[in-house]
């Protein structure tokens, strides 16, 4: 699965209906929105931005602010659809092949790109899903959320109590699959731990 047009296709195979696609982007940005408000705890939109050989500037999305970013991220290859972190940098400090700062209201790369590939920026916002032809913005491993998602709210349109349920379940267990792996990724932080001698009682 690539785009919402995918997972509209396997979720219609998965449990046939006569709900109008308008319905069910609602459903997937709904679904989606409910994804991301775990992940970042916050409400995050997303958009994906084409990035080009040999250019290190790209303009931020029209109703993106430098302050509403939270996180970006770019293809480890072209067409890999495997999304690398990149992380922030002040201005005054150094970067890597991984890093980006803002300069005049927009993104600045310090990795010097020879491809051309994706790249995918989170920001404080709502998502709406514009295009069905677009990306699902999730790693490839766990698109199948969307299709539960989906699956789940027109079993529960439809009265369909036990398919809404056994749906429900499908989703919460990959859900939370899907945090596990997101914290797994986090940094670890080092915890102190008391090394004075204790006396015995």
């Amino acid at each position: 699965m690539e785009t919402w047009e995918d997972v509209i296709e396997v979720a219609d195979t998965m449990l046939r209906n006569s709900f109008a696609a308008e319905i069910k982007t609602k459903w997937l940005s709904s679904a989606l929105a409910q994804v991301f408000q775990l992940k970042f705890n916050r409400d995050v939109t997303y958009s994906f931005f084409n990035v080009t050989i040999g250019t290190k500037e790209y303009a931020l999305p029209t109703d993106c602010e430098p302050d509403d970013i939270v996180l970006i991220q770019i293809e480890s290859g072209a067409g890999s659809q495997d999304f690398e972190d990149y992380e922030y940098r002040e201005v005054h400090e150094s970067g890597n092949d991984k890093t980006y700062t803002i300069l005049n209201g927009k993104l600045q790369f310090d990795a010097d790109f020879t491809e051309d590939k994706q790249g995918l920026i989170f920001y404080v916002g709502t998502p709406k899903i514009n295009n069905l032809a677009d990306p699902v913005p999730l790693p490839f491993a766990y698109r199948e959320l969307m299709v539960f998602a989906l699956c789940e709210r027109m079993a529960a349109a439809r009265g369909d109590a036990d398919r809404k349920n056994n749906f429900k379940a499908d989703f919460d267990q990959l859900l939370s699959d899907y945090l596990m792996h997101q914290m797994g990724n986090a940094p670890e932080y080092y915890t102190p731990r008391d090394e004075l001698p204790r006396r015995k009682r």
